[in-house]
């Protein structure tokens, strides 16, 4: 399923790029960070408007290479419940 991918996609990522944040209410905006944030507390949120990244924000983050936690976030809370 689509939902379950984009999860795991942001479980593991290390920098997840929050695109059209202008374009949302300040709502909405502080939805979308707020279910980063519980899928992955770790990772980096770059906000952008019309996909405008900066290349230099994106690389070289000392991360790499590295294996991902293989317990997201949400799996070691229910495991020290």
């Amino acid at each position: 399923m689509m939902v379950h991918l984009l999860a795991n996609q942001i479980e593991f990522a290390d920098v997840v790029i929050l695109n059209k944040v202008k374009d949302a209410s300040p709502e909405k905006a502080d939805a979308a960070r707020e279910i980063i944030r519980n899928l992955n507390a770790d990772t980096q949120i770059i906000k952008v408007d019309h996909s405008d990244v900066v290349a230099v924000a994106t690389t070289r983050l000392g991360t790499l290479p590295h294996y991902p936690d293989p317990f997201p976030i949400w799996r070691r809370a229910a495991q020290a419940a």
